[in-house]
This record gives C-alpha cells, structure tokens and sequence, in this order.
C-alpha cells in the first residue's frame, strides 16, 4: 500500500470513520474536503473547501466518504471532471474479510469486520459498514450501501446507489433495483424495484423516491 496522503472529501460521521480507517492502516490523511470549514474541530489536520479542492492541478488521491448515496455520486462526478489528475483511493480496514476471488472497485470503502464472500464483485465508491456481510456470487453496483450489519445471501443483486440499512437482510437471489433504499431491520425476501423505499419483513414498498432524492 502506498505511503501518498489520502484526502477525504466529507466531514461527516463516515468522514471520521475514513480517518480513523486511514490511520489504523497506518496510512497518512493529506487533510479534509469540505463545503463549510466550521464545525471540524474533531479532525486537526487540514481542512479545504470543495470549491479549493476542485482547482488542484496535482496528482491527488482522495475517498469519498459522503454517506448519502446520491450526494457520494454527485461528488464523485463533479470531481473527476474538474480534476483529471485526480484518482480515487480503495479504503480497506485491516479487520474486513475479502475472499482472494472476490472484486473490490475504486473508491470504494470497508469498514471494520464487513466480509465480502468468493466470487463476489463490488463495485466503484460503495460504502460496505462494519460488521455488514456480501454473500458469495453477490453484486453491489456503484455509488451503493449496506449500513451496519446488513446481509446479503448468494447470488443477490443491488443496483447502484441503493441503500441497504441497518441490520436489513436480502435472501439469496434477490435483485433490487438502482436508487432504492431499504430500511432498518427489514427482510428482503423477493425483488424490489428502482426507485423506491421498502421495509419489513417481508419487505414492501412504501413509496416510491426520485432519483439522488436525500435520505440520510
């Protein structure tokens, strides 16, 4: 693993779980990018604002470490066209379980404990939160989350920018569709759509939801 400082665009709860990744990995945090500079007093490196960030016309390495899944797409596109130099860090904690078989995207971010099972593929700036499990065979899309404690069976599918939440459960072969968010403690038992939100056991559809529509 290279030794180059790591920017973390966020300021957030996942920011300060990406720093403290970082350094438990014993690699080094180049500063925090942010759109207010108030209100870091947690963080005692340097802090940029994003409109700063965008002007760099240096090689830099960075994570993105947005919780929402929509905002984490918006950010991560709005960057990579205003900095070509720019690539995107792979933050895997030294607790988290990667079977050798399994693909892991770029940008994306494991958390302590998460195991991502043979034959599994996830994709490009997906969050996977401590303690959460991707079954063997399974797919995770781009700009996707499974919150803490969230399982996926083999063979499941989520779409990208999906939210899979807190101590929610997908059965094995399942597909749910892109920019849909599951909720606490649910029990995914059959397909779900896109765009849509979806809870209990047997999960079902509430409503639907527009595309990058804010949730956390």
């Amino acid at each position: 693993m290279t030794n180059e400082g790591v920017w973390i665009v966020g300021a957030g709860g996942l920011a300060r779980g990406a720093v403290d990744l970082l350094q438990r990995a014993g690699r080094p945090v180049a500063g925090l990018v942010t759109i207010d500079l108030s209100g870091h007093e947690w963080f005692d490196g340097p802090i940029v604002l994003e409109s700063a960030f965008r002007r760099r016309t240096t090689q830099t390495t960075a994570v993105i470490a947005i919780g929402d899944t929509g905002r984490r797409l918006g950010a991560a596109v709005g960057l990579q066209a205003a900095m070509p130099l720019l690539r995107f860090a792979t933050l895997i904690d030294p607790e988290a379980v990667v079977a050798r078989s399994a693909e892991i995207g770029e940008g994306t971010i494991l958390m302590a404990r998460a195991t991502v099972a043979p034959q599994a593929r996830v994709g490009r700036h997906v969050v996977i939160y401590t303690g959460a499990i991707i079954e063997h065979d399974s797919i995770v899309d781009d700009f996707a989350s499974l919150a803490p404690g969230a399982v996926l069976g083999g063979g499941v599918k989520v779409g990208e920018a999906s939210f899979i939440g807190l101590g929610a459960m997908v059965s094995h072969g399942v597909s749910i569709g892109c920019d849909t968010v599951v909720g606490m403690a649910s029990g995914v038992t059959q397909d779900l759509p896109a765009n849509v939100v979806a809870v209990g056991t047997p999960a079902h559809v509430i409503r639907t939801r527009s595309r990058g529509e804010t949730f956390l």
